[in-house]
């Protein structure tokens, strides 16, 4: 995965929960984010990456990556997004 996403321009994780799993043991968003070689990369909340990607200025693409409940987190982006 890291290697995959150092080719982003900027990176933002959400944290990692296990869904219908036992956590493994050193999968955390932060051990990912250490292996990330992008210069714009960082761990945020949900609410935080949706108050970050609404002041974000660019006219690229955003990508949502996930599964569990990150689908909560399109219908809010995707109004933030249209508001701008």
């Amino acid at each position: 995965f890291a290697k995959e996403l150092s080719a982003l321009d900027t990176c933002i994780l959400l944290p990692i929960y296990p869904a219908r799993e036992e956590p493994i043991s050193g999968i955390t968003s932060d051990a990912l984010l250490e292996r990330i070689t992008s210069a714009e990369k960082r761990v945020m909340e949900p609410q935080e990456a949706l108050h970050y990607l609404r002041d974000l200025k660019t006219d690229g693409v955003i990508l949502t990556i996930g599964a569990g409940d990150i689908d909560r987190i399109v219908e809010p982006l995707t109004n933030l997004l249209n508001q701008a």
